[in-house]
């Protein structure tokens, strides 16, 4: 019976694929091999029941490996179609991810600038913050105020005491100081860094306690440079000076208003 039915089919098949299914082709005259269409299905029925005799005398190890190889077949195709779509949802992933980090990038702020004894209080009691002999130092808090991690890659920050009425010169950045170092600021969580002069203060050092009107000035100026969780490198500047308000009674850092001196890229 299945020999039967292989042959059946295999005629059936043979007549779709074949011409001989033509009226006009089948009374083409004189016959050859091409157009003898009785020829043709006698040796398909031939061939398909040497194959179905073949066939049935192979073994079940015979069985085994053919089904093996199906499986393997399977297997293999399963994989690339499964490989093909993991390379998709990546791509998918990492294109949402940059898409999310682009419109919810990290913002660096420069907050809290404050003056620092140059030595703690206890070691020389009534030590000024500004003080001959001593370098300026203070403190500063970073904050992160966008919605994503950023990595800090390079920083610097001094404190300049500066005589001229004037915004101090921008300090190199061929030497930064990484007063930052390398840290990573996730959002709404603020570190605090400190920083200082490169020179100390001179016998002059009361006349920037006195805060004149003009000139004898404190600065603290730098930069911080770093990265978003795709790499693309931002930059922060900053520009503070040390003084006393409209309406206040003590000095404290007041923000620059210049964008060249204080910016958030």
């Amino acid at each position: 019976m299945g020999a039967v039915a292989l042959c059946i089919l295999a005629i059936g098949f043979s007549w779709q694929f074949s011409p001989c299914h033509d009226p006009g082709y089948q009374q083409t005259t004189p016959l050859n091999p091409e157009n003898d269409c009785a020829g043709y299905y006698g040796a398909t029925i031939v061939g398909v029941r040497s194959a179905s005799d073949w066939l049935a005398h192979r073994d079940s190890a015979f069985w085994t490996a053919v089904a093996a190889a199906f499986i393997a077949l399977f297997t293999f195709t399963l994989w690339r179609t499964a490989s093909g779509q993991l390379r998709h949802l990546r791509t998918s992933l990492k294109f949402a991810r940059d898409e999310f980090i682009s419109t919810h990038r990290p913002i660096l702020r420069i907050r809290n600038v404050a003056l620092a004894h140059s030595t703690p209080v206890g070691n020389r009691p009534g030590i000024n913050l500004i003080e001959e002999n001593f370098p300026i130092v203070g403190t500063l808090e970073i904050v992160n105020v966008g919605e994503t991690t950023a990595t800090v890659v390079q920083s610097h920050c001094e404190a300049i005491a500066r005589e001229e009425v004037g915004l101090p010169e921008k300090p190199a950045a061929v030497t930064p100081n990484d007063f930052a170092g390398s840290v990573k600021l996730k959002p709404a969580i603020p570190q605090t860094f400190k920083f200082q002069s490169i020179s100390v203060m001179g016998d002059n050092a009361g006349l920037y306690r006195n805060l004149p009107e003009e000139g004898h000035r404190i600065f603290a100026i730098g930069w911080v440079r770093y990265v978003d969780e795709r790499g693309t490198m931002r930059r922060t500047e900053f520009c503070r000076f040390y003084g006393v308000a409209k309406g206040e009674r003590f000095p404290r850092f007041h923000k620059i208003d210049d964008a060249d001196y204080d910016y958030e890229d």
